[in-house]
């Protein structure tokens, strides 16, 4: 009895001291389970390798954005009264890529917008939207304009691959609203800009998925103004232009150019005037003749006299305000002639600035027309006399 009372304390302890063993494995084990999981869950995730890198390498790819020469010229687009006027084509643009294949991602423009008569507009009155196409004719992204004078627009997310060694063509479409006469105006006008700061914050990354930026983003854009009628004319050249010179006689002290700039007019929306006489001026403005400029570098403000010859097949007569009447979907061909003696010996040329128009064969009130008179196709060339 006492051998059996004896041995029971010692088979609890060696049963306690087995528990406790079990308890501290159990327990290591619970620790190396806990950290495991804290290791996996403050482990940082693994970086996606689409993520753009930091600049923090020197990539020798560069990025030159330049005005496109299909964009080189105002244009006149017909607009409507009641409706808005979508996918206007109002820029366009190039991106050439050097040094390595690159990734266009996004796209920053600046927007004004004019209202005839009364200067800048809020532009997103006259502009809601503004789209941009790739060279394939795709549209990568679309942008509302937001209000104000001279608003941002940055379009985004436009994965568009750019190779090396070639230059891009984009386009910049726009939906213009209702010409109603307040909010637009029959006359308003729309320029998209890439200015300097546009071009340094676009983001095109090389070959290496590298932010291009700093010194390696170059050029900018000022874009032509697209002019927004409903009804109205639209001038375009159709011919060369001449330019001859006639020495002085022997009578007299200088010489005389004779100077040719063939051009058509076409009414749209309803019939329209212009008036038949053309008067010298420094710039275009507001008048009731057809405005021309001589100049040798400078406006010349004397000297100069032109006239307005029709060159059509049909008869045209001027009407009781003076005017040259074009009927409505109709395209009239006409001449302006500038005569001009020079007080010096130079190079002189010519240039139609402005075809002054109106809707209701007013002989006073005119409004101009300037869109495209900027093209060398409405200047001569410069040709020497004394």
């Amino acid at each position: 009895m006492e051998n059996v009372n004896q041995s029971r304390p010692f088979k609890k302890s060696r049963n306690t001291m087995r528990n406790h063993l079990l308890l501290l494995l159990l327990a290591a084990s619970l620790m190396s389970c806990t950290k495991t999981i804290i290791e996996v869950n403050m482990c940082p995730a693994k970086a996606d390798s689409t993520m753009v890198k930091k600049d923090t390498t020197t990539t020798n790819s560069t990025v030159t954005i330049t005005k496109d020469v299909n964009d080189a010229v105002d244009r006149v687009v017909q607009g409507s009264l009641t409706s808005p006027t979508t996918l206007v084509t109002v820029a366009t643009f190039d991106v050439a890529m050097q040094g390595s294949k690159g990734g266009f991602h996004t796209l920053q423009v600046h927007v004004a917008a004019t209202n005839t008569g009364t200067g800048f507009a809020n532009a997103n009155s006259v502009v809601t939207l503004l789209h941009l196409y790739n060279s394939a004719g795709q549209q990568i992204d679309a942008e509302i304009v937001p209000p104000g004078i001279y608003p941002v627009v940055t379009f985004q997310n436009l994965n568009t691959s750019l190779p090396a060694g070639t230059t891009t063509v984009f386009t910049i479409k726009a939906d213009i609203a209702a010409i109603d006469g307040t909010a637009v105006t029959s006359g308003a006008n729309v320029q998209i800009n890439i200015t300097p700061a546009d071009v340094s914050n676009i983001q095109v990354t090389d070959k290496n998925n590298v932010m291009i930026g700093g010194s390696n983003l170059i050029g900018s854009t000022v874009g032509s103004k697209i002019f927004f009628y409903p009804s109205g004319i639209v001038v375009n050249s159709i011919g060369n232009t001449t330019n001859y010179y006639q020495s002085a006689s022997a009578s007299q002290t200088h010489g005389t150019f004779s100077m040719n700039i063939p051009f058509s007019v076409t009414a749209y929306g309803t019939s329209a005037y212009i008036p038949s006489t053309a008067v010298l001026a420094t710039a275009a403005g507001t008048s009731t003749h057809i405005q021309f400029g001589v100049d040798n570098g400078t406006a010349i403000t004397s000297g100069a006299t032109a006239v307005i010859s029709y060159s059509g097949i049909d008869a045209m007569t001027v009407d009781a305000n003076g005017n040259f009447m074009i009927p409505v979907g109709q395209t009239k061909n006409f001449v302006l002639t500038v005569t001009f003696t020079p007080s010096g010996s130079g190079v002189y040329r010519a240039s139609l600035l402005n075809v002054n128009f109106n809707l209701t064969d007013s002989g006073i009130i005119y409004m101009p027309y300037t869109a495209g008179l900027n093209a060398q196709a409405f200047k001569t060339a410069y040709v020497s006399g004394q």
